[in-house]
């Protein structure tokens, strides 16, 4: 008579057949999702192998299966982003402040070695102006006092626009400047003279007062350049500062306006746009009035022909990265106070 199997080896018997049966089956298709999933396989250990190394990762925070493959899927993400920073990553400072600093500098930096300056035909050179001479002219060409050419370059130049910073300062004046990149790629001549061009254009004259686009924030406007002004501060061990006196133009009443240019109406629409000098709200002081009777009468006789016409003009100083083309514009004799910008011309 045969003896039958106890119940605890029936049960063993029947979990052999039911693995070796799973197990046939996944070998037959590949395995099942859970089998093959390795994120899956992971989040069941609290200490665990990444799939694509050997760095241990600990798990001590993680509550479910989703909470760990979010968690496996966010750091493979965050640290190939940081392998990929790290690679072209520059080193900032530790506050915003001093990251926007040295970025200033490297700036700074850069604009020096690649670009030259260099200052000629001179009006005056390293002069210092006393508070009481900022009421007086700064040349016969070029008709500001010396207290509104210092507060325009104050306001491009921040860090002279203190008063005492201003009359520690030397300060140059010249009609000639060559622009020039490191490599000498680029050149560019600027001329701001009534007198010292030295070429004799018709008429026998050496006028040459360039016409520039300025860009700005808002665009490009039209400017002609007056001088250029060189700021040196002897105590410090820095390049002088160099900025381009300017006196802006602004487009004429009469000038359409087609994609922010202002188009010349009539036959030239295509071809010139239109301008005229840009007025200011207020009377400059500093020519007018009681401030007008105390200048030198030699002073005076340089206004004698040009002081109404100047009496509302608007002038700037701008640093030279802001200049762009030359214009080529000649004067309207269609109209008052009016200026022709060749479009076709670059």
């Amino acid at each position: 008579m045969r003896t039958l199997p106890d119940n605890d080896t029936w049960e063993c018997y029947l979990v052999s057949l039911h693995l070796l049966y799973r197990t046939h089956n996944q070998v037959q298709w590949g395995g099942t999702h859970r089998f093959n999933d390795t994120a899956d396989v992971e989040s069941k250990h609290r200490i665990s192998l990444k799939s694509h190394g050997n760095k241990i990762r600990v798990r001590t925070d993680t509550q479910t299966e989703k909470d760990l493959l979010r968690c496996v899927q966010e750091e493979i993400v965050f640290e190939t982003l940081d392998e990929l920073l790290m690679e072209t990553a520059e080193d900032p400072g530790d506050t915003i402040a001093e990251e926007i600093k040295e970025y200033q500098k490297n700036d700074v930096a850069k604009e020096r070695n690649h670009t030259v300056t260099t200052l000629t035909a001179r009006l005056h050179n390293d002069k210092y102006v006393a508070q009481d001479q900022h009421g007086l002219l700064v040349h016969e060409e070029v008709l500001l006092s010396w207290g509104e050419l210092l507060r325009m370059f104050g306001h491009c130049f921040p860090s002279f626009a203190n008063d005492r910073v201003q009359a520690e300062t030397k300060w140059g004046v010249y009609q000639h400047a060559l622009h020039e990149s490191g490599d000498g790629v680029s050149r560019y001549h600027y001329w701001g003279t009534d007198t010292r061009y030295p070429v004799i254009q018709r008429g026998g004259t050496r006028r040459r007062r360039d016409m520039v686009r300025v860009r700005g924030v808002d665009g490009q406007h039209l400017a002609q350049i007056v001088c250029f002004v060189k700021a040196t501060q002897p105590t410090l061990d820095t390049p002088p500062s160099v900025g381009v006196l300017v006196r802006w133009l602004t487009p004429h009443e009469e000038a359409i306006m087609y994609h922010d240019e202002p188009t010349c109406p009539g036959p030239l629409r295509h071809t010139h746009n239109l301008w005229s000098w840009h007025r200011t709200d207020v009377r400059r002081t500093d020519i007018s009035g009681y401030r007008y009777g105390r200048l030198p009468e030699t002073q005076k006789k340089w206004l004698s022909d040009c002081r109404e016409s100047l009496m509302f003009a608007s002038y700037d100083v701008v640093e030279f990265h802001s200049l762009g083309k030359y214009a080529n514009v000649a004067r309207d004799f269609d109209r008052a106070n009016a200026f022709l910008e060749s479009a076709s011309w670059a």
